[in-house]
C-alpha cells in the first residue's frame, strides 16, 4: 500500500532521473537508462511488492518447496520494481530479460521440466520480438529511446504488432500457454500451484511495457491499424500454415485439437486481414485465453489456482483493446485486486477469515469487470466493443462460478454474510481510493488519455480523433456527423460560434434569450430541432423516483421494498449522470446495491415486512406538500417561471432538486411514522439518497462526499438488519 498511499505527496522534481549501465568487462555497450516514478510506475511497484510477498508467503507454507525458491522470488520482486520505473525502451527490455530469466529458474523448481522449458522458449522468442519493436522505433531516428521523448509517428503499426506478440508470448496468452494442465503429481501437489503465481509478475511487467509503448501513439486504440501486407503474402502464409498442419498430423498419426484450432484461427485472421484492427487480435487472444482457462478450471478445479492468473492478464488486455480511459483504469484496478487477493489467499487463515478474503477478492474483480463494461460505451470500434463485452461476460460468469464452488454459501450464517458484504464494500472503496491518484496521473501523463466525467466522453474522443489524424499527417474531418452524447447539456443546433443576428432567420432580436451559463451560447424560445435519439428526458427518471418511492412505501414485504429502493437509487444516479465522475457513479451504485442486498438478505423470506396501513397516505400527502413548499423557497433556479419539458434537457437541474426534496420529505415522513426497524431503515435510506442528489450542488470534494454517503448507506442498512433480525427472533420466540 505504501507506493500508492504516498504517491500523492511525491515531489515531481525528484521522481525522474538517469543511470549509466555498462558492461565493460564483457565489452558491451553503455546504456543511459531513464527512470521515472509516474502513475504507471507507482502501480507497478505496488504490484511487484504484492506478488513477491504472496510468493514468499506461499513458498513458506509449502513443505515441499526448494530452499532456493524464496531467494528467487525475492529477486523477481526487486527486478520487477526496477522495471516498473524504467521508461527507456532498451533498458526496459534488458530488465525484462533479467526478470524472465529469474522466472524461468523459479519455474524449474515448481513446475514439470517440460513446462519450464516451454516457458523459457516463449520468453526467448518474446524478448526477441521486443528487440524488433525497439529497432523499428529506432529506425525513425531520435535523440533517445526515452519513451517520453519518442515522437508519436516513430511508433509504427509494425512496432506495435511486434511488441504485442512479444508481450503475449511472455504473458502466456493463448495459444502460448506454457502449462500442460493435468492433475498434480502427489509429491508436487503443494508446490505446482505456485507456477501461476510466480509467472504472473513477468506477464504483468511485459504488459506494462506494452502499455507505455501504446501510450506514445496517442491514437484511439480500437482503431489502431495493422501493418500493410500484400494479398500474395497472406496467401503464401495460408498455404504454409496448412502444410505445417498436414505434416504435423502425418508425423503424429493422429490430429491434435490444439493445432487444428490454432491453425483455423490463424487462417481466418489472414483471410480477414484487410478488415482487422489491432484491437480485434487482442480481443480474440483474450477470449481464447479466458475460454481455455474456464475449460481447464471446470474440468480440473484444483488448476484454478494456476489459471486464474491467465484470466487476470486476459482482462488487463481487454482494457488495452477497449482503449477508453475508464476501461484502462478498471483494467489496472482488476490487476491490483488480483494482487491483493493473491496476498490474502497465500496466508493461512481460519475458515471465517478465509471466507471473507475470498468474497472480498471476488467482489473487487466483479466491480472492476462491471466498470470495464461501462467503459466499452466510449469505444470507437463496434466489433472490438462487442468482443470485449463477450470476454467480460465470460470472466464475470467464471468468477461467480468459482466463488460458488469454493464457498458453501448455503451453510454460511447471516452475520458472516453481512460482515462479508461490508468488508467487500469497504475493501473495494479503499482500493479505488488508493489507485485514484496514480491511475489518474497515468492516464493523463504517459498514456495521454485523461479520465474525465461521463458527459465529456465525446469531447475526449474528439480530441483523440484529432490527434490520430495529426499523427497520420492529414487534416481531421470537420463535417463529421456528431456523436451521441451521454448526459450532456443541450446545444443550439451544434454551432461552434454564435450565429449572426441577421442570418439564418435570426433577425428578430427580441426572440433571443440571454447567454446560458453552462455553455455560453444563445438559445431561442423554440425547442431545438434535433433527432429524437439525441435528446435527454430527465423527467422520466424523476417519474421513476416518485413511483419507486411509492412502491417501497406501500409494500408489505421487506424484500419488495428493498428492490424498489434500489430502483430509486439507480434513477437518482441517472438524473445526475452528467455531474458525476466515474468513481462517484461506481461508489454510489455499489453503496446502494450493498445496502439493498443487506436488507433483502435480512428479510429471509418474501412474507416478512410491515403493513403501512394509513401511514402510506399520510407520508404521501406530507411528501407532496413539503416538496412543493421546499422547492418554492430553497430552489437554486433564479428565474421566476420554472418550465421543464417532457422531452428535452434540464440545464437548471430542476428535476434533480425536485427528486431530492421528494426523497427527503418521503423519508422523513416514513421515519417518523415507522413502528419497527423495517420502515425506519427504509425512510433513513431514502433520506440519504436525497442528500446524495443535493450534495452535488455543494462546492466541495465530491468524491469524498460520495464515499461518506455510500458508507452511511451501508451502516444504516447493517443497523437496520441487526434490528430486523432481533425483531424477528422475538416474534418467533
Amino acid at each position: 500500500m505504501a507506493p500508492l498511499l504516498f504517491y500523492p505527496f511525491l515531489d515531481p522534481t525528484l521522481a525522474a532521473g538517469r543511470a549509466l549501465w555498462e558492461w565493460s568487462a564483457a565489452g558491451g555497450p553503455t546504456i543511459q537508462a531513464s527512470y521515472r516514478l509516474d502513475g504507471i510506475g507507482a502501480i507497478g511497484v505496488a504490484l511487484g511488492v504484492a506478488y513477491a510477498a504472496a510468493g514468499l508467503f506461499a513458498s513458506a507454507r509449502s513443505a515441499a518447496s526448494h530452499r532456493v525458491l524464496q531467494p528467487l522470488v525475492l529477486g523477481i520482486g526487486f527486478v520487477f520494481i526496477a522495471l516498473a520505473v524504467t521508461v527507456d525502451l532498451v533498458a526496459a527490455i534488458v530488465v525484462l530479460a533479467v526478470l524472465a530469466a529469474l522466472t524461468a529458474f523459479a519455474t524449474l523448481v515448481v513446475a514439470p521440466p517440460q513446462s519450464a522449458m516451454r516457458l523459457g522458449a516463449y520468453f526467448a522468442v518474446g524478448l526477441q520480438l521486443f528487440v524488433v519493436a525497439a529497432l523499428l522505433v529506432a529506425r525513425q531516428g531520435g535523440a533517445s529511446l526515452d519513451l517520453a521523448r519518442v515522437a508519436p509517428n516513430a511508433v509504427s503499426p509494425g512496432a506495435i504488432l511486434a511488441a504485442t506478440v512479444g508481450a503475449a508470448l511472455v504473458a502466456g496468452l493463448y495459444p502460448f500457454v506454457p502449462w500442460r494442465y493435468e492433475r498434480a503429481r502427489t509429491r508436487a501437489a503443494e508446490r505446482e500451484p505456485l507456477r501461476g503465481l510466480l509467472a504472473a509478475p513477468v506477464g504483468i511487467a511485459a504488459s506494462l511495457v506494452l502499455l507505455r509503448l501504446l501510450g506514445i501513439t496517442r491514437i484511439d486504440l480500437p482503431s489502431l491499424p495493422l501493418p500493410t501486407t500484400t494479398p500474395e503474402a497472406r496467401a503464401g502464409l495460408v498455404v504454409l500454415i496448412a502444410a505445417v498442419l498436414v505434416i504435423r498430423i502425418w508425423r503424429r498419426r493422429r490430429p491434435s485439437l490444439r493445432a487444428i484450432v490454432v491453425s483455423a484461427i490463424a487462417v481466418t485472421l489472414l483471410l480477414a486481414y484487410a478488415e482487422l484492427r489491432w484491437s480485434h487480435l487482442v480481443v480474440v487472444a483474450s477470449l481464447l485465453t479466458v475460454l481455455y482457462a474456464a475449460a481447464v478450471s471446470l474440468a480440473l478445479p484444483e488448476q484454478w489456482e494456476v489459471a486464474r492468473h491467465d484470466v487476470t492478464l486476459a482482462t488487463l488486455w481487454v482494457g488495452f483493446a477497449i482503449g477508453t480511459p475508464l476501461a484502462l483504469a478498471a483494467a489496472l484496478f482488476v490487476v491490483a485486486a488480483a494482487a491483493a487477493s493473491a496476498i490474502a489467499e497465500s496466508v493461512w487463515m481460519p475458515p471465517h477469515r478465509s471466507y471473507l478474503a475470498i468474497v472480498v477478492g471476488a467482489a473487487q474483480t466483479v466491480a472492476g469487470v462491471l466498470v470495464m463494461g461501462i467503459g466499452t460505451i466510449g469505444a470507437a470500434d463496434v466489433v472490438a466493443s462487442a468482443g470485449a463485452i463477450v470476454v467480460l461476460a465470460v470472466v464475470l460468469t467464471l468468477e461467480l462460478v468459482q466463488i460458488a464452488r469454493r464457498l458453501n454459501l448455503s451453510e454460511a450464517p447471516l452475520d458472516l454474510d453481512i460482515t462479508a458484504a461490508l468488508a467487500a464494500f469497504g475493501a473495494t472503496a479503499l482500493l479505488a481510493l488508493l489507485l485514484l491518484v496514480p491511475v489518474t496521473d497515468a492516464l493523463a501523463g504517459p498514456l495521454g488519455r485523461p479520465l474525465g466525467v461521463i458527459a465529456e466522453g465525446d469531447a475526449a474522443r474528439g480530441r483523440r480523433t484529432h490527434r490520430t489524424a495529426a499523427a497520420a499527417g492529414c487534416e481531421p474531418a470537420r463535417d463529421a456527423a456528431p456523436e451521441i452524447r451521454l448526459g450532456g447539456r443541450s446545444r443550439p443546433g451544434g454551432h461552434r460560434r454564435v450565429p449572426l443576428a441577421g442570418a439564418g432567420g435570426h433577425g428578430d432580436l427580441a426572440r433571443l434569450r440571454a447567454l446560458r451559463a453552462p455553455r455560453r451560447r444563445l438559445a431561442r424560445d423554440r425547442p431545438h430541432r434535433r433527432a429524437a435519439h439525441l435528446v435527454r428526458t430527465p423527467v422520466i427518471p424523476l417519474g421513476i423516483v416518485a413511483l419507486a418511492t411509492l412502491a417501497a412505501n406501500g409494500s408489505r414485504q421487506l424484500r419488495y421494498s428493498a428492490v424498489a429502493l434500489l430502483g430509486v437509487s439507480l434513477a437518482a444516479n441517472v438524473l445526475g449522470v452528467g455531474q458525476l465522475s466515474a468513481p462517484q457513479v461506481a461508489l454510489e451504485g455499489c453503496g446502494a446495491l450493498v445496502a439493498c442486498g443487506i436488507l433483502y438478505v435480512a428479510a429471509r423470506d418474501n412474507a416478512f415486512g410491515e403493513d403501512p396501513g394509513w401511514r402510506l397516505w399520510l407520508a404521501t400527502i406530507f411528501a407532496a406538500v413539503a416538496t412543493a413548499a421546499i422547492f418554492a423557497s430553497l430552489r437554486t433556479a433564479t428565474t421566476e417561471s420554472i418550465a421543464v419539458s417532457l422531452v428535452g434537457d434540464d440545464p437548471g437541474g430542476v428535476t434533480a432538486q425536485v427528486a431530492a426534496f421528494w426523497l427527503l420529505a418521503s423519508g422523513l415522513a416514513i421515519l417518523v411514522t415507522a413502528r419497527s426497524a423495517v420502515r425506519g431503515s427504509l425512510g433513513a435510506l431514502l433520506m440519504v439518497t436525497g442528500v446524495e442528489l443535493l450534495v452535488r450542488l455543494v462546492a466541495a470534494p465530491q468524491l469524498a462526499l460520495s464515499v461518506l454517503l455510500a458508507w452511511l448507506e451501508v451502516v444504516i442498512a447493517l443497523t437496520g438488519a441487526f434490528l430486523i433480525v432481533n425483531e424477528r427472533a422475538v416474534r418467533e420466540a
